[in-house]
């Protein structure tokens, strides 16, 4: 009779056994919401705003002044550039918690940071001497040297490839006016003469963002006027594709007066948020856009991802991650 107890029991333990680590391993293998970070007006508070349309948290790093901030791929961690009250410098910590530490460590300052596609590693704009700006790499947890790619010379926003090849960048040659590149990601000498150049317009091009699947880079423009966001094919950068330089960018257009100024990719590629300010609602807001909308019957419609002008909701997101 024992023995025959120990034969009934003994699968019912191991199925529960597994059971339990199927419960423990089911929330990793489920596919992280996106957040998308905000830094408000009234500076420090970083809002973590998710793509389902609340505020999943609200950071209040230092009682300092704040300028940028992006969220890990793995969307686990945040990393956002501060004053310290001397020089602007770039900082990490989990993106659910108060506790940080400083990743960057130049003479002048930082800021412009933008992860490695597998969070390990942080890619920013020095400042450097005669009001000149530098790309750099360093560890995210601060474990390793930084890292040169370019220097002297007036570069910013750089944003990695999804494989971590490859960098994409402004610079500015022409009377302050940058233009679109990219560069290799290991490149560590005399880097300014592997650039390719992707835009070639005396306009304002600007914060570029590659695609998940790396086919486009989306970036703003003053080239209509108004800024508005633009795509470029990237599938040039194959061997066997025509050269990528000077291309004739997509444009974006938006049907409705807002003009976009931060911005980011959906985690699947499909949309790209945006932050602007609705001149018809006379409000900001986080918005959204179909990125293949030039091709669809309606064009390129904004939706409206989350109200910035709520303030109720905004308190309501103090209390931490959901």
């Amino acid at each position: 009779m024992h023995t025959l107890l120990l034969r009934l029991t003994f699968p019912l333990t191991v199925l529960v056994i597994v059971l339990v680590a199927l419960m423990q391993l089911v929330p990793r293998l489920l596919p992280p919401t996106q957040i998308i970070p905000i830094v408000t007006f009234k500076s420090p508070v970083i809002l973590l705003v998710d793509a389902n349309r609340h505020i999943a948290a609200a950071r209040r790093p230092n009682p300092s002044v704040i300028f940028d901030a992006v969220v890990s791929p793995d969307q686990r961690r945040i990393a956002f550039s501060m004053s310290d009250g001397h020089q602007i410098d770039i900082y990490a910590g989990d993106l659910y918690a108060n506790d940080y530490q400083r990743v960057t460590h130049t003479a002048l300052g930082s800021d412009n940071p933008a992860w490695s596609p597998d969070s390990r590693q942080i890619a920013f704009v020095g400042y450097e001497p005669n009001n000149q700006r530098g790309i750099y790499t360093a560890a995210a947890d601060d474990t390793t040297s930084q890292q040169t790619i370019l220097k002297a010379g007036n570069y910013g926003s750089p944003a990695w490839s999804p494989d971590g090849q490859q960098l994409t960048f402004t610079a500015s040659h022409y009377q302050g006016l940058p233009d679109i590149f990219v560069v290799d990601s290991a490149c560590r000498l005399r880097c300014d003469r592997e650039m390719i150049q992707l835009t070639n317009e005396l306009v304002v091009d600007t914060v570029p963002l590659w695609s998940p699947d790396g086919s486009h880079i989306a970036f703003l423009s003053d080239r209509s006027g108004d800024y508005e966001i633009y795509t470029l094919d990237m599938d040039c950068l194959q061997p066997d594709q025509a050269q990528c330089r000077f291309q004739t960018p997509r444009r974006l257009r938006l049907n409705r007066p807002i003009v976009p100024s931060m911005m980011l990719w959906s985690l699947n590629g499909s949309e790209i948020y945006f932050r602007a300010w609705d001149a018809i609602a006379n409000q900001p807001g986080l918005y959204a856009i179909k990125s293949d909308c030039p091709s669809l019957v309606g064009g390129c419609q904004a939706r409206m991802v989350y109200n910035l002008a709520d303030t109720t909701q905004i308190n309501r997101g103090l209390t931490g991650a959901p």
